[in-house]
């Protein structure tokens, strides 16, 4: 990889400012750059826009010069506070995404949220499901649940045509935006949530998913 430079940091912030992506790489172009101040600066703007990804700031050897900084311990400090305050606005996106009719609810334990356009019936059968695949995996697979709350959206058929996009599709899991669609409630969904975990996994060991 070529070195980074001040302009490189630029363009990637040009791109959107207000994107928590673009803040944590410029954050770790400008510690890289041996800029530790300017990078935890750009860290704390990454969290106050939505970054929660703390597992993988603290697994970053880009983010190395930065480790000693005021601004960085603090977040490490809050990071809990943090993590709970992001799931609330997850629980709040739900809301906006699905409607006011949509069943929305969290398992803090799980650190998963669910977002639902079903009937109260099937929302707690899936639910169940869900949470039976995340505790065996988690017993078997991986060694612990999403670092970050994890919204999962099962809206109306209309509603993920807008979301999800291509009818091929059967849904998707961001893991920068820790939000996960689905079109239905079987393999699409169970695969998508098998990622999830996946991701925190490869988070919490420093490695690249």
């Amino acid at each position: 990889h070529s070195f980074p430079t001040r302009r490189s940091s630029d363009l990637i912030l040009l791109n959107d400012s207000t994107d928590v992506i673009a803040l944590y790489n410029t954050a770790c172009v400008q510690a890289l750059l041996d800029h530790p101040s300017k990078a935890a600066k750009l860290l704390v703007n990454a969290v106050q826009a939505g970054f929660i990804d703390f597992q993988r700031m603290i697994n970053d050897p880009d983010l190395d010069s930065v480790r000693e900084e005021p601004e960085y311990q603090a977040i490490l400090e809050m990071k809990d506070e943090l993590r709970d305050s992001a799931g609330t606005r997850l629980e709040n996106l739900a809301r906006k995404l699905l409607g006011k009719s949509a069943i929305v609810e969290r398992d803090d334990e799980l650190r998963i949220i669910f977002g639902a356009n079903l009937d109260r019936e099937t929302f707690d059968r899936m639910k169940r499901k869900l949470e039976r695949q995340m505790t065996w995996q988690i017993d078997n697979l991986f060694d612990g649940p999403p670092n970050s709350f994890v919204l999962v959206l099962l809206p109306t058929p209309e509603k993920a045509q807008a979301i999800i996009g291509s009818a091929r599709i059967g849904g998707f899991y961001d893991h920068d935006k820790k939000q996960l669609v689905s079109r239905d409630l079987g393999s699409s969904l169970q695969h998508e949530l098998t990622h999830a975990l996946h991701h925190g996994q490869m988070d919490r060991l420093g490695q690249v998913h």
